[in-house]
């Protein structure tokens, strides 16, 4: 685990030299009101080539995300999701408030533990991980409580995690970026209880479209024309709306980072109903209820484990 007196980046105390360097960019692009597509177009050339600086810039950013209405929606809606089995699990006597154990994968940097404790739930029994040191540096400071973890679910599951141990999983938003979904989902399954629980995020449509309508939606929302199919002019419109400075780079980088989704060199996969359909049931889970968040791109499943799937 991270140190826990760990602090959350900023340009004045990062020591990733990398990310200081195009932060400073960006303050410059920003300065000069410079063409929203011709900064990011270099600047994701640039991304592409060093995914744990793409990883870092997306931690510096990630509370940008808190300016859109419709992420929140997002994270609300896991969180009221998680709460509402949390009640289930304890009126049904399988475990107290404090004894239920919950497993976050692709935690980035604390949102669903933040979303959680606001609402007063115990977080001291979640373990939660993510690929990106920075996000759980982040998430460590804030939650040290929690059991934070730096792991490439690309790699392996996590070994500290035991089998049939974890009452509730989460994965939010996190699942497309991995290579073969199928096997992280059978290991989620091996780690959970039997009628255990596991709660996604994922997106219904490719990055492109993602990323262009969650933007006209959050231009939508406030008033502001939003006809263009261009996600750099779309993009622009909604940076200009906010007044802070630091709010405004914030945004600036966090559409950045996921403009290098949409272009190519990372891959993001996306999941139709069917995908989903037999996405849980090969993996031994029963889909119980889905909903759409996130401007209507992506789709919040809830799942029960109904079979232990072994694996060879």
């Amino acid at each position: 685990m991270l140190e826990k007196d760990s602090v959350p980046l900023t340009l004045e105390n990062m020591g990733n030299k990398a990310l200081r360097a195009l932060l400073e960019k960006v303050d410059q692009k920003l300065l000069a009101e410079a063409d929203f597509k011709e900064t990011t177009d270099i600047l994701v050339l640039e991304l592409q080539k060093d995914e744990r600086l793409l990883w870092a810039c997306y931690e510096y950013g990630y509370d940008a995300l808190f300016n859109l209405f419709s992420y929140t929606d997002l994270q609300e809606r896991i969180a009221t999701n998680t709460i509402r089995v949390r009640n289930e699990i304890i009126h049904s006597g399988q475990a107290s408030e404090d004894s239920i154990s919950q497993l976050n994968l692709g935690c980035g940097n604390g949102t669903q533990e933040y979303m959680l404790h606001q609402k007063l739930v115990p977080i001291h029994n979640i373990t939660a991980m993510d690929i990106s040191p920075e996000m759980i540096a982040s998430a460590q400071a804030k939650y040290p409580e929690v059991n934070y973890k730096v792991h490439d679910l690309n790699i392996n599951f996590p070994p500290f995690i035991q089998n049939h141990s974890v009452h509730i999983a989460t994965i939010v938003n996190t699942m497309e970026f991995t290579n073969t979904p199928i096997q992280l989902l059978l290991k989620v399954n091996r780690a959970l209880k039997d009628g255990g629980i596991l709660i996604t995020s994922t997106p219904k449509q490719e990055s492109a479209k993602v990323v262009l309508n969650i933007i006209r939606y959050e231009l939508q929302r406030r008033g502001i024309p939003s006809e263009e199919e261009n996600v750099h002019v779309l993009a622009n419109k909604l940076i200009k709306n906010l007044e802070n400075p630091e709010e405004k780079r914030k945004l600036f980088v966090n559409l950045l980072c996921n403009l290098c989704f949409v272009k190519e060199g990372i891959k993001v996969k996306h999941f139709l109903e069917d995908d989903l359909q037999n996405l849980f049931h090969h993996t031994g889970f029963k889909i119980e209820c889905t909903e759409s968040s996130y401007a209507g791109e992506y789709v919040i499943t809830k799942a029960r484990k109904i079979a232990t799937i072994h694996q060879n």
